[in-house]
């Protein structure tokens, strides 16, 4: 049984995270690959004849965010806002129960520290968002990136 400190820790992580995937950083489809996986379902196992057999998860769990998505599509909600919610809801949700098995992992490493896990939990989650950048350059996606389209638009005003 988790503590009530652990489960609000957890809530509180879930609901930030929904909000940074739901509103901060959407994912939304716009490339062809995108709109494939959002509607191709294959099989949960290796398949040789696909470009990558490794590739399981995005290529098994896509179709099903694409079908829920087309239910809040139903309900009003334009197709891409959708795709982004139940995108954010599902990846949300697996980096939680992330997070709660490290939880799980640093109270054994610790000796049953729940405060000090908790901590190293939050330390690991924030050191996640080490990755972006601030929003300068137009810089849409926030990683640290070269962007050679807007260096070749650059050269050609000159």
């Amino acid at each position: 049984m988790v503590p009530c400190r652990e489960k609000s820790f957890f809530l509180f992580l879930f609901l930030i995270l929904i909000y940074f995937f739901c509103l901060v950083h959407p994912s939304i489809p716009y490339n062809g690959d995108d709109w494939r996986y959002l509607s191709y379902a294959r099989h949960a196992w290796p398949e040789a004849a696909e470009w990558n057999p490794a590739r399981i998860l995005p290529e098994v769990l896509l179709p099903a965010i694409g079908c829920m998505s087309a239910f809040l599509y139903k309900m009003g909600i334009d197709y891409i806002s959708s795709v982004s919610i139940i995108y954010g809801i599902f990846l949300s949700f697996l980096l939680t129960v992330l997070a709660y098995n490290f939880y799980r992992l640093f109270c054994d490493m610790l000796a049953g520290d729940s405060l000090g896990a908790l901590l190293l939990v939050s330390f690991f989650m924030l050191s996640s968002f080490f990755m972006f950048e601030k929003y300068q350059n137009n810089n849409i996606f926030l990683f640290y990136a070269t962007y050679f389209v807007l260096e070749y638009i650059m050269l050609l005003q000159i």
